[in-house]
């Protein structure tokens, strides 16, 4: 009978070191979840706004910019911070553990830039939050390296004629326009020649057309869903450009 009882104890008092432990365990796992929550990686601006990769035009190279990004909760050790561009890895050239410096990698279009820690992804809808990730919307500008060269940049309204008047003799100006999604058409009707420069949405490649006016209006299509930039070099006169 004691023999029973002393077993009984002996299991008893096993058990409860045993859901001790587990508990413990738990608590620990728990402590360590609560921490990494509390310091995924936030990002709260990025400067400059309107970014590019590197390209070339006309025999000049473009160099890709130097962002910077800041916010709380980054890796003083530059190695541990995963910077990437819609996906694309960025090299990341110095960080504390509020601003992060990071080349624009090459082929990168307007979308999301995002900080992540070693095992960490943003998985949500927008691709800005998830496990040891923070994201921000990021902007793509293939006419930023000019610096105004051309002037303001002029933006273009959808589905209506534009009229743009050139006033110099030989005279260029920059444009864009948000496209739609689906298969998207532009009509160039200018009284004289023009050569007209389309940037793809990563900037490169861009293609050079030479424009001779006629009967029939010029029309250029593209594959949209981006913001396309142009450039339009022509003498003086009024043009009437219409995308739809």
């Amino acid at each position: 009978m004691n023999v029973k009882i002393k077993l009984s104890t002996f299991f008893f008092i096993i058990f409860f070191i045993f859901i001790g432990c587990e508990s413990s365990s738990n608590s620990s796992s728990s402590s360590s979840l609560a921490a990494s929550l509390l310091t995924y990686p936030i990002i709260t601006s990025i400067e400059p706004r309107f970014v590019n990769s590197s390209f070339a035009i006309s025999g000049i190279t473009y160099p890709a910019t130097t962002l910077k990004i800041t916010g709380r909760n980054f890796s003083a050790v530059t190695t541990d911070n995963i910077v990437l561009f819609n996906g694309i890895t960025a090299n990341v050239i110095s960080s504390t553990t509020t601003e992060i410096s990071t080349l624009v990698p090459d082929g990168v279009y307007s979308g999301v830039v995002t900080v992540s820690k070693v095992g960490g992804s943003c998985t949500s809808i927008d691709k800005k939050s998830g496990i040891n990730c923070g994201g921000s919307d990021l902007f793509v500008s293939c006419y930023a390296p000019f610096k105004a060269e051309y002037g303001t940049e002029i933006l273009l309204s959808y589905g209506t004629q534009n009229s743009i008047t050139f006033t110099e003799s030989i005279g260029t100006k920059a444009f864009r326009i948000d496209l739609a999604i689906g298969t998207r058409s532009m009509l160039l009707n200018c009284p004289n020649n023009m050569t007209v420069t389309l940037f793809s949405k990563t900037c490169s490649p861009s293609i050079t057309k030479d424009i001779v006016p006629s009967n029939i209006t010029p029309q250029l299509t593209f594959d949209g869903g981006y913001t396309l930039q142009f450039f339009v070099t022509t003498q003086a006169g009024d043009c009437k450009i219409t995308v739809y």
